[in-house]
């Protein structure tokens, strides 16, 4: 049995920052690809990384070019360093990366929690007071 999909389906946020936004005018990246505004992430391939969707403040953006330890991903005029890269979550769900990767949902969660340091969240309701008699 293994109940990883089962467990951690819809449970797993990825995140990342941007590091820098920078308009292009012309060839960019190792492969000389053109994009009019890119940022740029610090995890790569070495995190096991693709071109693929992401979110970046609530709008579906891609992950245009993935180097070693950067990506570079696509941009709202809007987008500044510092906001917040969201690969896995928010409903960018395993299913969506699973399809345009051409993987298994699981291999996705693997990839994805295999990166950077874990926070984890307990989003537990909060203790009832107890009273108590002097």
């Amino acid at each position: 049995m293994r109940p990883g999909l089962a467990l951690y389906r819809g449970a797993v946020r990825v995140t990342a920052r941007l590091q820098a936004v920078r308009d292009t005018s012309g060839p960019i990246g190792y492969t000389g690809f053109r994009w009019p505004r890119v940022g740029i992430i610090l995890a790569g391939y070495s995190n096991l990384l693709q071109p693929a969707p992401v979110l970046i403040n609530g709008r579906r953006q891609m992950l245009l070019e993935v180097g070693m330890n950067t990506c570079f991903v696509s941009v709202h005029p809007t987008d500044k360093p510092g906001d917040e890269v969201v690969l896995l979550g928010d409903g960018l769900t395993e299913a969506t990366l699973a399809d345009h990767l051409q993987v298994r949902e699981h291999e996705i969660l693997c990839r994805y929690t295999a990166m950077g340091p874990r926070q984890h969240v307990c989003k537990a309701p909060a203790p009832v007071p107890v009273a108590t008699h002097n």
